[in-house]
């Protein structure tokens, strides 16, 4: 479970296992469920991935974790869009996508340039809440 409760703007966000990521992808998919994209936090140890979809007009979400050093499989096989934030998560988190169906290996959106994944995290990320005023 993630340290993140609600998120605003999102109606609905289900946990799946990393096992059973691809069946609640799939899941969305039988209901028709638009997908939007899929975004990607460092926890230190771990990634926390949110895959985000248009259902009915509301945003819903299917959030998965993902150890350090893990594949992750891809959404290509269920919604094929998802190659270009499959490859972004590769490219800017060092992630690897197993499975991929176009895969840039590495060079959708750097070069041979950067040293390390960009938005690879040295520390964890951690939620900051805001302080409360006192009255």
């Amino acid at each position: 479970m993630s340290v993140l409760g609600e998120v605003s703007g999102i109606a609905r966000i289900e946990d799946a296992p990393l096992e059973s990521l691809l069946d609640a992808l799939r899941a969305y998919r039988q209901r028709q469920a638009r997908f939007i994209t899929a975004s990607c936090l460092d926890r230190g140890d771990r990634f926390e991935i949110l895959y985000l979809f248009d259902e009915d007009l509301r945003t819903v979400a299917v959030r998965t974790l993902l150890p350090k050093g893990a594949k992750l499989p891809s959404a290509t096989g269920v919604y094929l869009c998802a190659f270009l934030v499959e490859n972004e998560l590769q490219d800017l988190f060092g992630i690897e996508v197993e499975g991929l169906h176009i895969d840039y290996s590495g060079k959708f959106l750097v070069t041979d340039t950067f040293d390390a994944p960009p938005l690879l995290k040295q520390t964890a990320c951690e939620l900051q809440l805001p302080k409360e005023n006192p009255s």
